[in-house]
């Protein structure tokens, strides 16, 4: 039902009474339901009897419990245990303000301080579970990239401007070498003096001439 805190200094049963009354604040225990005997929640929490029975005893005080004789305690109505917790709590603030004021804190500050309190408050409620607050959540694209972060592709998957058209031997534009009929790329033979054909002529035929 509740966990204690065994290295918390305070005494144990204020530790019981404050956790019981946060569960029943919270609806953790339903207003009419009974309560665990006093036997059975000190055996389970490993404390004394007297322990369990001084923490109910107190909760009654505070209208959070009622008892029935020969039957147990029982979860009081919201509105039995609800204005105690209101009286108690401005009592309490009351008693701070004084000790407040004679510190020097003026009404001004005071208010201005209560008023940053209330704000805090107010946005932690309307906080979503997330922690974000509306109007932060960013679109992704259908490929999970943030919008503006897309580059367009060419069809062959390539970005623009990274791209180099090739011809279609599969070179570079301006690396081509045109080849003559023959198959030789131009300038690469070179004419002999005397040969029709550019240098395969007959050294006999020289040797002839001289004669």
């Amino acid at each position: 039902m509740i966990l204690l805190d065994y290295r918390d200094k305070r005494p144990i049963y204020e530790q019981m009474v404050e956790k019981l009354e946060r569960l029943i604040a919270s609806g953790g225990l339903e207003q009419g339901s009974k309560m665990p005997s006093v036997r059975s929640l000190a055996v389970e929490l490993a404390v004394n009897p007297n322990t369990v029975q001084r923490a109910y005893t107190l909760l009654e005080q505070e209208g959070y419990l009622y008892t029935i004789t020969g039957r147990g305690s029982f979860v009081a109505p919201e509105r039995e245990w609800r204005d105690g917790q209101r009286r108690r709590v401005l009592a309490a603030w009351v008693a701070m303000t004084r000790r407040a004021r004679d510190a020097g804190l003026t009404q001004e500050i005071l208010g201005e301080h209560l008023t940053q309190v209330y704000s805090q408050a107010k946005e932690e409620e309307n906080t979503p579970p997330g922690g974000e607050a509306p109007g932060n959540e960013k679109e992704a694209s259908p490929g999970g990239e943030a919008p503006g972060n897309e580059k367009e592709t060419s069809p062959g998957g390539e970005a623009p401007d990274n791209g180099k058209e090739a011809s279609p031997g599969g070179e570079a534009p301006g690396n081509e070498k045109e080849a003559s009929p023959g198959g030789e790329v131009p300038g690469s033979r070179k004419k002999v003096p005397g040969s029709g054909e550019g240098g395969n002529y007959d050294r006999s035929d020289r040797f002839t001439e001289k004669l």
